[in-house]
């Protein structure tokens, strides 16, 4: 994992806040910085996994992502590239990079096959989003994040 420059760690910051605001317990589990275990060889450790709530602390919980987010300013073609095809692959739905160094939001979703993929997968659509505005996430329609809030 690469070091988290004060850029990076305010950008996470400030999304754990806007987030906060809409996926809260015990209806969802906002994991922060922690280990998704994918399957036996892959187990990334993504900015935020929105998961199904309650939060638990069974060992063998699996957590079923409804919505991954890296926030990414040294690591961006990786995360676009390599970790946007590992997720597409394990059927994540909502795939979004907060890209730190142009203040834009990448929403990756569809994921759909492609074997000149590192993983075979790769998402089928890319919108990108700059503030003021806002992203309707597809695990709660009826929430709006502030792209002012993430990037302000």
């Amino acid at each position: 994992m690469a070091v988290q420059n004060n850029p990076h760690a305010a950008s996470v910051t400030k999304a754990i806040f806007e987030l906060g605001r809409h996926f809260a317990p015990p209806a969802y589990w906002m994991r922060v910085q922690a280990t998704l275990y994918l399957d036996s060889e892959n187990a990334p450790d993504p900015d935020f996994v929105i998961a199904p709530g309650p939060i638990t602390t069974e060992v063998d919980a699996v957590i079923r992502p409804l919505l991954v987010i890296e926030v990414s300013d040294s690591t961006l073609l990786y995360d676009q590239v390599v970790k946007g095809s590992l997720y597409a692959a394990h059927g994540v739905e909502d795939y979004w990079i907060i890209n730190v160094n142009d203040r834009q939001l990448e929403v990756y979703r569809e994921p759909v096959k492609d074997p000149s993929r590192r993983h075979r997968w790769r998402f089928r659509s890319r919108t990108m989003l700059r503030p003021p505005g806002d992203v309707v996430p597809l695990a709660k329609t009826d929430a709006r994040i502030n792209l002012v809030e993430l990037f302000g």
